[in-house]
């Protein structure tokens, strides 16, 4: 079952309408202001917790913690997790070559509920610093 326990969020303001996209990672997309992760090279900030439904409106994003978020693909407990180009979160192997592996993405946390495709899991992140994935 996929649970949450917040550390630190905090309220930006959406770019855009974003209600479609509650615990999809996030990006800083100008001065305290957040948008979806289009790129598996973007820096996630957090996970956005709530639904905005307008650029301007208030974004909670979950910088640390335990949080729920949209699994691409099969993720399963114990996987480290990076964002794909939907701000989904992905499974990544630093070192590896391949499109889910790049040295280039950012590890953010670990999982601690695994997921299938568009199913929530959990992960315990931590998106105040992350690392490559080299």
């Amino acid at each position: 079952m996929a649970t949450e326990g917040a550390i630190h969020e905090e309220s930006y303001e959406a770019d855009d309408n974003l209600s479609a996209y509650q615990f999809h990672f996030v990006k800083f997309s100008g001065d305290r202001t957040v948008g979806i992760c289009a790129a598996v090279t973007d820096k996630p900030c957090g996970i956005l917790q709530n639904v905005p439904g307008a650029a301007a409106a208030a974004a909670i994003v979950m910088i640390s913690g335990e949080s729920k978020f949209v699994s691409s693909g099969t993720t399963t407990a114990g996987d480290l997790i990076s964002t794909n180009d939907d701000g989904h979160g992905i499974t990544l192997t630093p070192g590896a070559a391949g499109p889910a592996t790049d040295t280039t993405q950012y590890i953010v946390g670990s999982v601690s509920v695994g997921a299938h495709t568009g199913e929530i899991g959990t992960a315990n992140i931590d998106c105040s610093s992350p690392r490559r994935a080299a």
